[in-house]
Order: C-alpha cells, then structure tokens, then sequence
C-alpha cells in the first residue's frame, strides 16, 4: 500500500498520536461519568441486574418477615436492618434499608435503597401483594416496585 501525499515528519506523527489518545481519553470519560454519575443509567441497570438474577417471591417473604418482626407504625424497628444477601452486588455500595409505616392511601412496605448525594437515590418497594405504589414507580410484580431514580 503506498502513502498518499508527502510523508508525516517526526513532529507530524507525534501530534496524530496525541490526538488519538486525547480522543480516547474522553471517549473513556464520558462512559466513566456515566457509568458512574448518571443515576438514571445506574438505577436501570441495577433494575436489570435484580430482574436477571433475584427471584421477587423471595425478596417479598423477607419483606413481609421483616414487617411482621418489626411493624413499622411502633417504636420497635431496629437502627439497621441488614438487606437480603441477593441483593449484594447489584450496585457498588450496599443498599439501605428503610420501613415505611402506613400511611392515606398505601399500606406498610419496606424500602429498599440505593444512591444517594449529588447522585440521587433508587428504590425497590416490597410490601403484601395488595400493596401498590404510586410516583415514579413500575411495577415488577404485585406489591414489588421500582423506583427512581429522585434527584
């Protein structure tokens, strides 16, 4: 194959190769910040992930256990409640786990949630199958919602 036109100097191909890399460069940062500071794109993927590989039944018998244990309307909730073992993995930081009490218009649930800061947080909701929830949510099966991503 024969080059067309004069040949690149020294000088020439340095500055080809840093252009190149400088492209790169901000090809990877920009999927960096996404990967790691969209929190749309994170809630979704962990949507996915959780959908892929944990079984919702389960997630709902731990939940409605931990109602039962622990009703939210009391004073008897633990400071920390640990999230399900399926759950690890699913995001960089280990969720957090919250009781909702009963409140108009939506029984007790337990809140699942991930994110927080400048990055916003995601939420799975688990309560009965007659729980349901309303805002940005959708449905995984009865009484198990996504949500989120909340700036």
């Amino acid at each position: 194959m024969r080059w067309i036109g004069p040949m690149p100097t020294g000088k020439q191909w340095l500055l080809i190769i840093q252009i190149w890399v400088g492209v790169a460069i901000a090809i990877g940062g920009c999927h960096w910040l996404r990967t790691l500071a969209d929190s749309r794109y994170i809630a979704r993927r962990c949507e996915r992930r959780i959908r892929k590989s944990v079984d919702p039944n389960e997630l709902q018998r731990w939940a409605a256990d931990i109602l039962r244990r622990y009703p939210p309307d009391t004073a008897t909730t633990p400071a920390q409640i640990a999230p399900p073992r399926t759950l690890e993995g699913i995001w960089r930081n280990r969720p957090s786990v919250a009781l909702q009490p009963t409140i108009p218009d939506e029984e007790a649930h337990v809140r699942i949630i991930w994110g927080g800061g400048f990055l916003g947080h995601w939420e799975l909701l688990l309560g009965s199958t007659n729980f349901v929830a309303g805002g940005k949510c959708k449905r995984w099966q009865p009484g198990a919602y996504f949500c989120g991503p909340f700036p």
